[in-house]
């Protein structure tokens, strides 16, 4: 018995259903082949490849350009998915080297649009990435933990070079996302199933003392 309170909780961590949570960015992906949803600076340093982390494609950047999407905090208390996955490329030759740089940004902003906060994965160089694969930079954050007021996030990815750099930034599966939560009924399930466990505890102990 001692042990069943244990298995009880690791059963429900792995089995309970989990209230679905979808991607608030539009064409995360780039599954559309290009830039659809997404504002750019300096689009012509970009490009779509036709290969991905998942899916069929990815975007590309160099020297300078950036790209961005706003997207709606409904409720900026709760914990979020933000990020997404960067590719360094050494065999092709598209390794961030000599000064050229890569980041991924979530800027949590008020209705004004003034920035509140900003949680980043830091100006990645080769260095940072493991070579030839795709390198997980997604965090969890809470927004609220900004500061007050959030209403929006914008979800930036840039290329920046500082004149003598090389390389390309390339990036697939952006994501900003609330975290998912166990449903209620799931809950509720659960308390149930502990409660019954007290009670064949307190009816076990109940026996010895008789």
């Amino acid at each position: 018995m001692k042990h069943a309170w244990k298995c009880l909780l690791i059963c429900a961590a792995v089995v309970l259903p989990w209230d679905a949570r979808a991607n608030l960015l539009t064409n995360p992906g780039f599954e559309t082949g290009d830039y659809t949803g997404w504002s750019q600076w300096q689009p012509l340093n970009t490009t779509i490849n036709n290969w991905g982390q998942t899916g069929s494609f990815s975007a590309a950047g160099w020297w300078q350009t950036s790209s961005w999407q706003d997207v709606s905090i409904a409720n900026p208390t709760l914990s979020y998915i933000v990020g997404g996955w960067m590719f360094d490329d050494v065999v092709g030759g598209e390794s961030l080297t000599g000064g050229a740089f890569a980041s991924i940004r979530v800027e949590f902003k008020n209705a004004s649009d003034t920035i509140i906060g900003t949680w980043t994965t830091g100006n990645l160089t080769g260095a940072n990435l493991t070579d030839n694969s795709w390198n997980n930079l997604t965090g969890l954050v809470t927004p609220s933990s900004f500061g007050a007021g959030i209403t929006k996030a914008t979800l930036a990815w840039e290329v920046n070079n500082t004149g003598a750099g090389s390389g390309r930034g390339i990036f697939d599966n952006l994501i900003v996302e609330a975290a998912p939560i166990p449903e209620a009924s799931s809950w509720a399930m659960l308390s149930v199933g502990l409660l019954g466990l007290a009670g064949l505890n307190y009816r076990k102990k109940l026996k010895k003392i008789e």
